[in-house]
């Protein structure tokens, strides 16, 4: 699973059909800060954090060529309404709802 969608390199060169795909993810949980006096017991509020890699193509992703860029993402996790058994998964549905991903297609 992967994203196709167009990349422009630090260098400024476009590459169209470039593959970006995750890398690497976990979840995080993150506590709210309570007054220590109280009898308030922190919230937890869940992450998926992740890291991207940009290649040419999926061509040059399948044979082996370094990535030619990439980035990192931090998606809010719903644990109640989120399939867990593949945040993976569920981190592509989310990124396609980003801005920066708009027009990305599933390949």
């Amino acid at each position: 699973m992967a994203l196709k969608l167009s990349y422009e390199t630090p260098y400024g060169l476009t590459c169209a059909d470039a593959y970006w795909r995750i890398k690497r993810c976990a979840v995080e949980i993150e506590l709210s800060s309570v007054d220590p006096e109280s009898d308030d017991v922190p919230t937890k509020t869940y992450f998926v954090t992740g890291g991207l890699e940009v290649f040419v193509s999926a061509a040059d992703h399948t044979a082996g060529k370094p990535p030619i860029g990439g980035g990192t993402y931090r998606m809010p996790l719903d644990m109640d309404s989120t399939d867990m058994s593949n945040v993976v998964a569920e981190s592509y549905k989310w990124l396609k709802t980003q801005a920066e991903f708009s027009g990305a297609e599933d390949v």
